[in-house]
């Protein structure tokens, strides 16, 4: 299945109104491997001279990965049940305030026997995504039955296991109240410290697009990610029928297109070649040297030593005018800067 045939099935599932299974992209940083999209998103998220507002920051921001912590649950409504809880940043930070604060005495909250269950609070706002969670521990208990522990998932594998099949619980699932007891990550010689999981997900950007991202490929931060194309070549000019066989110019050199025609300086008249007013000395800088005849070539006038197409072989019928033209108009333009000293 294509990606056009992805999106199409993706849109005909949602106006059946059948909920759509999608965690985006695991992040290689959930396993402490480098991300180039995540330094990419950075590189705009911490520039302070791109604007708040700037489209190119909310792109990134879109971009950027998005931190989703898992943990082994117990409802009170069904306590013989172990459940996977999906969460986010308002739920963990409460959670983590009671793990890291002795002084609270919740540090503690997680553990099968002298834990406690925890009583969440989903408080709606006016839109759908103003949401609100409020954390509060009870009193210490013990599990009523152990046994529920040899149903706890390994959550060191947790994008493996909803690959599985294993679906969690969101957080925007919760009732407005919700009773339910934190169990460990898994059972072994580290799990005293483990209550959750952490991965990072990537979305609004397709598998095949961050791939090439991490390949270094295609920016997709910046607008029009994709490479910029190569310029065309600029083609050698060849004189017309009659002129020569040789070939004037090369694709890399500015003369490859014909010089374009420049108005008579009167004052350049008036002083043959003598000094000339101020805001016409730009514009003599900038006269071509060719003459206005179309038997010329284009680079005739601008004599080059160093160029191979500059030499008798190579130029047999121009190229000791060219030279001798060339030294005559600098001649005068010396003695036109002396003058107007």
């Amino acid at each position: 299945m294509n990606e056009y045939e992805k999106e199409m099935l993706d849109l005909y599932k949602k106006s059946l109104g059948e909920k759509q299974d999608f965690h985006g992209i695991v992040c290689p940083g959930t396993y402490k491997k480098p991300c180039r999209l995540c330094e990419l998103c950075k590189e705009v998220l911490f520039d302070r001279s791109i604007p708040k507002e700037a489209p190119l920051r909310k792109r990134a921001s879109s971009l950027n990965a998005k931190q989703h912590y898992f943990s082994n649950v117990v409802f009170l409504t069904d306590p013989s049940q172990v459940v996977v809880l999906e969460y986010g940043d308002k739920i963990f930070k409460q959670l983590l305030a009671m793990q890291m604060n002795p002084d609270q005495g919740f540090v503690d909250f997680w553990h099968p026997i002298s834990g406690r269950w925890l009583i969440v609070e989903r408080i709606q706002g006016a839109t759908k995504e103003q949401v609100d969670y409020y954390v509060k521990p009870k009193d210490p208990s013990k599990i009523g039955d152990m046994s529920i522990l040899g149903k706890m998932y390994d959550l060191s594998r947790v994008t493996d296991l909803i690959t599985e099949g294993v679906k969690p619980i969101y957080q925007s699932k919760l009732e407005k109240t919700t009773i339910m007891r934190v169990l460990p990550s898994w059972l072994g010689p580290d799990f005293a410290m483990k209550f959750f999981q952490k991965v990072d997900y990537h979305y609004n950007i397709s598998e095949d697009d961050f791939k090439a991202c991490q390949a270094g490929e295609i920016n997709p931060v910046r607008i029009g990610g994709e490479p910029q194309p190569k310029a065309p070549e600029v083609q050698p000019y060849t004189p017309p029928t009659g002129t020569g066989s040789a070939t004037w110019g090369t694709a890399s050199r500015q003369d490859a297109m014909p010089a374009p025609k420049k108005e008579e300086n009167p004052y350049e008249k008036m002083w043959a070649g003598g000094p000339v007013a101020p805001a016409e000395k730009k514009a003599e800088a900038e006269m071509p040297l060719a003459d206005a005849d179309d038997d010329l070539p284009p680079c005739y006038g601008d004599y080059d030593p160093s160029a191979p197409d500059c030499t008798p072989k190579a130029c047999p019928d121009w190229a000791v005018g060219c030279k001798s033209y060339r030294e005559e108009k600098l001649a005068k333009r010396r003695t036109a800067k002396r003058l107007s000293r």
